[in-house]
């Protein structure tokens, strides 16, 4: 005996229709005046007297052109020295300028900036030491973003940030940031 066909295969069908052909004919972000707004996980690779650290951070875009933008970050690390028992604690701002290229739904992209990092040692569980100082990065990365709906992006990226040795030891804060995240296009 053969059963008639399920209703519910053909409703799923139907559905799933009707969620993916409005997706295929909308355009997908950037334009021009464009504003973004996402966030960022992944880790800080500094020189060799430091432990690989986490480092999340949050930014901003701005798109004069639906090819250029500007990017205001905000980021934070504190990778531990190897020898261990101490940090170096830093938040850095940077503002850069990111040119992209269309590709349908991946969108490759350079960027190169301007920074301040603000820096701090921390000894034990936490406890700062000495008072912060700042120092001035210049950043250059590249990335790709995969846009998996028409204004929501995944986007990674490597971008490393140069600056002056410290004082006291013959190293600093300078490295790559090695980053994974969502971006909501607005």
């Amino acid at each position: 005996m053969r059963l008639p066909p399920s209703p519910g295969i053909g409703v799923l069908v139907v559905l799933l229709v009707a969620w993916v052909v409005p997706a295929l004919a909308q355009e997908y972000e950037p334009h021009r005046g464009t504003v973004a707004l996402g966030a960022d996980f992944g880790f800080y690779v500094s020189d060799e007297v430091f432990n690989v650290g986490f480092t999340p951070d949050a930014y901003v875009e701005v798109y004069p052109t639906s090819r250029l933008s500007l990017r205001l970050l905000g980021g934070w690390a504190r990778p531990e020295y190897v020898d261990g028992g101490r940090s170096l604690d830093h938040i850095r701002g940077t503002l850069s300028a990111v040119y992209n290229w269309e590709a349908g739904y991946w969108h490759p992209f350079v960027s190169a900036g301007i920074g301040l990092f603000s820096i701090q040692y921390v000894v034990g569980d936490g406890e700062n030491v000495g008072a912060r100082f700042r120092r001035s990065s210049l950043d250059a990365g590249a990335g790709v973003e995969y846009f998996w709906r028409p204004t929501i992006a995944l986007k990674f990226e490597a971008q490393y940030h140069w600056m002056r040795a410290l004082r006291d030891v013959q190293s600093g804060p300078a490295g790559w940031a090695l980053t994974a995240g969502l971006k909501r296009y607005f």
